[in-house]
């Protein structure tokens, strides 16, 4: 096998980047290789051309379709963007059924291959995927590059912007604010250069939260940039974010949520311009306030079924804290059936002082704004909650004041620098003695290892691992059912992003021995 060599192939997988996976035939010379052929998808047929080869693998490029897959939707159905080369939708030609399927199956691969698990018997319960509510329209938010009068997203392994003025994941207000930029650039075009980026986030009511990246302080027309947008859509909040490198663009993604591929940008703390700190956020009847730069679910159809899921996994060890009484004479907390002398048991209401730390402890690890912990909430829980993101601590605190929960506190702090000191010399007076379930929700790259070190020095009862990304879920649940006495009971994947092979899961991971 060369560089340049035309091989006729057929499409057996598709990989996490959505690129078709074929099977070179030996040629005598050379050993069989793996090859990701781009621009085809599961079961077609393809002539392509290799572009490059790797010690293991080989890369080419479509030049012409045999046959096209049974697993295809209609043309009609396709996105006309990802014939473009828009990367957004990087499985999207393919059914729905279809994409569940490649879904699951990854899930699956990651556990056996990369954990080690068995899904025979003996192993952890596999459940059947949840798909999403809608396949189109659910994004609420959105980052788009901007390349001149260009606004869209950008080319795989490119520099360049395709424009997706038709785009059938994101909502319609967010391609109207879209419009409200590209109407601005017509007229003032040589504001573009001050502009590298543009996200929109979608709020209850349709109303919009707007971010420009790039040099904002330098844009001469702010206040007629916010009336076009406003022309378009329910603006209530526009920011700026100052970008150093501008040759440099990590998608706009938030480092501590999302790993940044490019890592000489710098970009300031989002300013104010305009309008409101928050927009509102309703889920299950609970709301919440949302900053520019804080993580929150882009599928909200979807997210309360996410975290149904996540309350289902987490209830299995909640009854722990009923089994608890105290002591009258003591004030001790105890468990009723270590001692013998019950006349010595008084009733927990009875001691409000001593019994606040009867509540039942959840650690909610990358918390965010809050939003899984305080769905937890309930009158014998107690939510503590660790996240990197300073305004999403603050966003997080005001949301339980917002919801009427008292039994809640947050702190700043990379995750697994704070929880350690919350277990051993506590912080501002706030100390964790045990710890009966950790809710963590980790950016891609999945927990730091110091992290899991300091969840296997506390032990908590039951972990729930919210995850968007399977091979870092397995890898840390090795960890921990291999060095601390854990064992993975429970898996299931939930689909957040129909046309992608992005897949959510969650995971039960519960302590079995010391």
């Amino acid at each position: 096998m060369e560089k340049g060599d035309l091989l006729r192939v057929k499409i057996t997988d598709v990989s996490n980047e959505g690129n078709g996976i074929a099977r070179a035939v030996s040629d005598g010379n050379s050993l069989d290789r793996v090859i990701f052929v781009q621009n085809s998808t599961l079961g077609d047929e393809v002539l392509c051309e290799i572009t490059k080869i790797k010690r293991n693998y080989a890369i080419a490029e479509t030049r012409q379709v045999i046959s096209f897959s049974p697993y295809r939707k209609a043309d009609k159905e396709v996105c006309p963007h990802l014939k473009e080369g828009c990367g957004g939708c990087n499985i999207g030609s393919l059914t729905y059924t279809k994409q569940l399927d490649l879904k699951s199956e990854r899930v699956k691969n990651a556990l056996i291959r990369i954990g080690g698990f068995t899904l025979e018997e003996g192993g952890p319960n596999f459940e059947e995927i949840v798909p999403s509510t809608r396949e189109g329209g659910y994004r609420n938010k959105a980052v788009f590059s901007v390349d001149g009068l260009k606004i869209g997203f950008l080319k795989p392994k490119s520099r360049d912007v395709i424009e997706c003025p038709n785009c059938q994941i994101l909502m319609p207000e967010i391609l109207k604010a879209a419009s409200g930029l590209s109407a601005f650039l017509r007229k003032y075009p040589e504001e573009s250069k001050n502009i590298s980026r543009f996200m929109v986030r979608v709020g209850d009511y349709g109303h919009i939260m707007a971010v420009i990246f790039g040099r904002p302080s330098g844009i001469e027309h702010m206040q007629e940039l916010a009336n076009f947008i406003s022309d378009k859509c329910e603006l209530v909040s526009i920011y700026g974010v100052d970008v150093i490198d501008e040759g440099a663009v990590d998608k706009g993604r938030k480092a501590s949520r999302k790993a940044s591929k490019i890592k000489n940008e710098k970009s300031s703390t989002p300013e104010l311009i305009a309008g409101s700190k928050t927009i509102l956020k309703s889920i299950d009847g609970m709301n919440f306030e949302v900053g520019p730069d804080a993580f929150f679910q882009v599928n909200e159809e979807q997210t309360p079924i996410l975290y149904e899921k996540a309350r289902e996994y987490a209830s299995a060890s909640a009854d722990i804290v009923a089994d608890k009484d105290v002591i009258a004479d003591k004030g001790e907390i105890v468990d009723r059936d270590e001692i013998s002398d019950k006349d010595k048991l008084v009733d927990k209401d009875e001691l409000p002082e001593v019994c606040s730390s009867l509540k039942y402890k959840i650690v909610d690890l990358y918390c965010g704004v809050g939003t899984i912990g305080l769905s937890m909430s309930a009158d014998d829980n107690y939510i503590i909650g660790v996240e990197s993101n300073k305004e999403a601590v603050l966003n997080a605190n005001r949301n339980a004041v917002v919801n009427s929960i008292t039994d809640a506190r947050y702190f700043h702090g990379a995750v697994e620098e704070v929880l350690p000191r919350l277990i051993d010399e506590g912080i501002d007076g706030f100390k964790i003695d045990e710890i009966d379930l950790v809710v963590m929700d980790p950016p891609r790259a999945g927990c730091d290892r110091a992290l899991l070190d300091a969840i296997g020095h506390v032990l908590p009862k039951s972990i729930v691992y919210v995850s968007c990304d399977p091979a870092t879920l397995a890898r840390d649940a090795a960890i921990l059912c291999e060095e601390y006495g854990y064992k993975l009971e429970k898996v299931c994947p939930v689909d957040m992003f129909p046309g992608s092979m992005n897949i959510e899961c969650i995971a039960l991971i519960q302590r079995v021995k010391s």
